[in-house]
């Protein structure tokens, strides 16, 4: 198994591509920290903005996480 090209792919409506499958990202839900999107380990059938894992919010090599700001 390995990650994608980021420019593998089709844009979503915000224009971003490879948006579930190379690297699970971290996100806030409730004050903690989740893991939403799966990883270039999971079964690709598998990997959707549903699929999510508890975190602790420590590193590991399956999960990254993406800047996003507003443009005004």
């Amino acid at each position: 198994l390995s990650m994608q090209d980021i420019k593998t792919g089709t844009a979503n409506g915000w224009g971003l591509t490879n948006f579930v499958g190379n690297a699970a990202e971290f996100v806030m839900k409730g004050g903690s920290p989740t893991v939403r999107g799966g990883a270039f380990a999971d079964s690709l059938s598998t990997c959707s903005i549903d699929l999510a894992r508890g975190s602790n919010g420590a590193a590991d090599p399956h999960t990254g996480f993406r800047l996003s700001r507003d443009l005004d």
